[in-house]
């Protein structure tokens, strides 16, 4: 039993080495990684982070009716954040879920049903089903949005629209 510990481990670096050297690597390694287990490093990225992600939510009542979409905050910044800033390490959690489900999206198309099952995915979902509603819901429904700003413009764009899915 340990020896196939070993082995799995053994196998899981070195395809985690070979993805951060080979974007065609990781891309080919992306088709058959259904849980997301390979990670993307790029700590000294060639071209730096040109769009922020931003996640609107939307619920269903029993009476079928739907809100209307709201942006799911990041937690607030406070003024002694330069000491102590907890949610510091929150929201770049939700913010590198966003941009790696916007990665899978790219890959692997927004119709494909692994995106489903994705880590990235369960995991924006979970984030946005357990945010607090201040109205009874019954279902809920997210889009992942981006934003660039260019010339004093900002540019907006729609990245994936959820499928609705029931609250507990």
């Amino acid at each position: 039993m340990a020896a196939i510990a070993v082995g799995f481990l053994a196998l899981w670096l070195v395809l985690s080495a070979l993805a951060q050297v080979s974007d065609r690597a990781l891309r080919a390694m992306r088709r058959f990684d259904v849980l997301g287990l390979i990670p993307a490093y790029n700590f000294f990225a060639p071209t730096p982070g040109t769009l922020d992600y931003h996640i609107l939510v939307r619920d269903r009542g029993a009476d079928e009716l739907l809100t209307s979409w709201r942006e799911l905050p990041y937690l607030p910044a406070n003024p002694f954040a330069f000491a102590w800033n907890p949610g510091r390490r929150h929201n770049k959690a939700i913010f590198d879920v966003m941009k790696d489900l916007a990665v899978w999206i790219d890959e692997l198309g927004p119709h494909n049903a692994s995106i489903y099952l994705s880590t990235p995915y369960l995991t924006l979902l979970d984030h946005v089903s357990a945010t607090p509603r201040t109205h009874p819901a019954t279902r809920t429904q997210f889009v992942l949005m981006s934003s660039r700003r260019r010339h004093g413009a900002v540019d907006i764009a729609p990245v994936f629209l959820s499928s609705f899915h029931p609250l507990a």
